[in-house]
């Protein structure tokens, strides 16, 4: 409750459903916040260690390996695509070449004309 009441004053009271979401996730806060500010990654072991010896934060360590391995999931798509883009500049540039080579004249008469 003195929690609630400093961060009400710290915040002000118009952002009281950002205090109550703070109060219900301070677990996830505090030990976040330790791995982030870890130094090394023996360091970031030892925190993972002792998150792992408490239920609250074992839980809070899971869902950071969870989405650990969907960031993976995701940064591999990223990658994907934009080597599908890439390829699709270069085909462009080749077909762009091609055309070029070709002259104006003939891609003016693979036009058709329809009058109305």
């Amino acid at each position: 409750r003195a929690c609630e009441n400093r961060l009400v004053l710290l915040l002000d009271y118009d952002k009281f459903d950002l205090i109550k979401k703070l109060l219900k996730s301070r677990a996830r806060v505090v030990w976040c916040t330790r791995l982030a500010r870890a130094q090394d990654d023996d360091e970031k072991a030892r925190i993972a260690e002792q998150m792992s010896a408490r239920p609250e934060a074992a839980a809070v360590l899971d869902l950071l390996r969870q989405t650990g391995e969907r960031a993976s999931a995701k940064a591999r798509q990223s990658a994907m695509e934009a080597k599908i883009r890439e390829e699709a500049r270069q085909l462009r540039g080749e077909v762009a070449a091609d055309v070029a080579d070709t002259g104006a004249g003939a891609v003016a008469a693979g036009r058709k004309m329809l009058e109305l």
